[in-house]
């Protein structure tokens, strides 16, 4: 009985060292045999499992390891912070897109009421060089002899009622009374026929009207 246990225990020893040297030539044949993989063999020999000590499986379980009530509340805490400041955030914008659109409609009223008015002195103006009694007074200037005379009367009113008497008169016409506010010995005379020929160049009255109504729009 006790030979065929000992045959029966050399046996297995032999199986066992057979069994090392197999893995040994592998890890060999596979040029990874190193100090950790024999290590490795003689604790697997033995019935160890040897990732029980290993420093990166533990590191690996620890990374694992379900968050603390405390990192959990933490989570909570900067999720509630980040959906508040997003509201926040949001709540500015829709702020800000509500003045800037209240500013957009109190220019677009100020626009409409500056283009009305405008509108409505054009009118005005366009009715006031064609209305009767302009033409009448427009027909009698023309008719004076001489020229001096249409000077002499043209000096009684005013520079803008002067350019919207003489601008819708022929060419020739505006020429003989340009010559006669030249001819003039008056220096006051001839400054007003540089200032009647330069109103009627720059369009005025009406260019006077648009360039106020300009003016107006951008402040």
């Amino acid at each position: 009985m006790l030979r065929t246990l000992g045959a029966i225990i050399g046996v297995m020893a032999v199986a066992t060292l057979i069994t090392e040297g197999v893995v040994v030539a592998f890890y060999w044949n596979q040029g990874t045999l190193t100090n950790d993989s024999l290590q490795d063999i003689k604790m697997i020999m033995q019935g160890i499992d040897p990732s029980e000590n290993d420093p990166i499986i533990d590191e690996e379980d620890k990374e694992s390891e379900a968050p603390s009530q405390k990192e959990i509340s933490n989570l909570r805490a900067l999720r509630v912070v980040g959906i508040h400041e997003r509201e926040n955030i949001l709540s500015t914008i829709g702020e800000n897109l509500r003045k800037e659109a209240q500013r957009i409609e109190e220019e677009k009223t100020s626009l409409e009421q500056l283009r009305d008015k405008f509108q409505k002195e054009m009118e005005e103006i366009t009715q006031r060089n064609t209305s009767t009694e302009v033409e009448r007074a427009r027909g009698v200037l023309q008719s004076l002899k001489p020229d001096a005379m249409k000077v002499e009367h043209l000096m009684t009113l005013d520079l803008a009622d002067c350019v919207i008497l003489i601008k819708e008169m022929e060419n020739k016409e505006i020429a003989k009374i340009l010559t006669g506010f030249s001819d003039s010995n008056q220096v006051e005379v001839q400054e007003r026929g540089k200032q009647v020929f330069q109103n009627i160049y720059q369009g005025e009255p009406l260019n006077s009207v648009a360039q106020k109504t300009m003016g107006a729009s951008q402040l």
